[in-house]
């Protein structure tokens, strides 16, 4: 399966893609539901384990944010998901694991 970047990088390099189109819904811990929404067009960059994405206006805030892909769990295109994640919670350690696990959060394999 694959995972969010590897999704978010075909947006970016298919000539019939559109990054801008989607939006990816990713964990933030202390705002509302512990989910914060970023739109494509505000991706600035895919690096190897985080996005880089233009931080919110509110609070003064500005600049960039580094998004690591593992508290990514749903990218929509049209009120459609592209992608989600089995696991809305990102797996422990920070990893990108939650692809390899059940929805019990065993992992893949009966481990």
């Amino acid at each position: 399966m694959h995972g969010p970047r590897e999704v978010l990088n075909e947006l970016k390099w298919r000539a019939d893609r559109d990054l801008a189109t989607v939006e990816v819904w990713y964990v933030h811990r202390g705002v509302a539901n512990d989910t914060r929404i970023v739109r494509g067009s505000d991706v600035v960059a895919l690096h190897a384990s985080f996005m880089e994405v233009r931080a919110p206006r509110e609070r003064g805030m500005g600049g960039t944010a580094m998004i690591p892909y593992h508290r990514v769990f749903r990218i929509v295109e049209a009120g459609e998901p592209l992608w989600e994640r089995r696991s809305r919670s990102p797996p422990q350690g920070g990893d990108d694991e939650a692809d390899e696990r059940d929805d019990e959060g065993r992992e893949a394999g009966g481990r």
